[in-house]
């Protein structure tokens, strides 16, 4: 999807420096005058389209979000249940990221997702790793548990609902940094 965005900017810079080179006249040292607007227009809509995939995605990461946590199962052991709901908050990072590769264009902001790629993919490897050499929970009592457990939804789902209050742009790039502002540490983009 990305190459497309930007081979349709680079096709419309070409033709617009095809049609201002083909409008010169051999025989005058003037330049006649070149209408650009179907390539402004065209890069325009490919904007929209790359802004309107990346909205589509961010709703579905964030909607696949919603759903995991509601439908996680707690064992009441604080190590695994923090985990469980760690893995899922690094995997809604991680499609942030990735859309913004996908959709976005502007390189400082590309490079922090990637960097934030890096990072949650490294994270979501370890908490797996973790989840899978864990013996039998060893529970804390209800009342802690149910405590502890809603005190971690809740962190999870307060990045969400501040996530739903971003206001839509038409540009992915600053769509997606205004997202990681949800984050408590911003891009968390530390690698390893």
């Amino acid at each position: 999807m990305k190459t497309n965005f930007v081979s349709i900017k680079s096709i419309a810079c070409l033709l617009a420096a095809s049609l201002a080179f083909s409008s010169c006249d051999n025989e005058s040292e003037t330049v006649a005058p070149v209408s650009v607007t179907p390539t402004t227009e065209a890069s325009k809509d490919a904007g929209k389209v790359a802004d309107d995939l990346f909205d589509k995605e961010v709703q579905q990461a964030i909607s696949s979000t919603i759903k995991a946590i509601s439908q996680m199962e707690s064992t009441c052991d604080k190590s695994i249940d923090h985990a469980s709901v760690m893995l899922i908050h690094h995997e809604l990072m991680l499609k942030l990221a990735e859309a913004e590769i996908k959709y976005g264009d502007d390189p400082n902001v590309l490079l922090m997702a990637d960097k934030a790629k890096s990072a949650h993919t490294a994270k979501i490897s370890e908490l797996k790793a973790f989840l899978e050499t864990q013996p039998v929970p060893v529970p804390l009592p209800q009342n802690e548990c149910s405590l502890y457990l809603a005190s971690m939804k809740q962190h999870t789902m307060d990045i969400i609902q501040c996530m739903k209050k971003v206001k839509d742009t038409p540009d992915p790039d600053a769509d997606y940094v205004a997202l990681m502002n949800c984050h408590p540490e911003g891009c968390n983009c530390k690698e390893g």
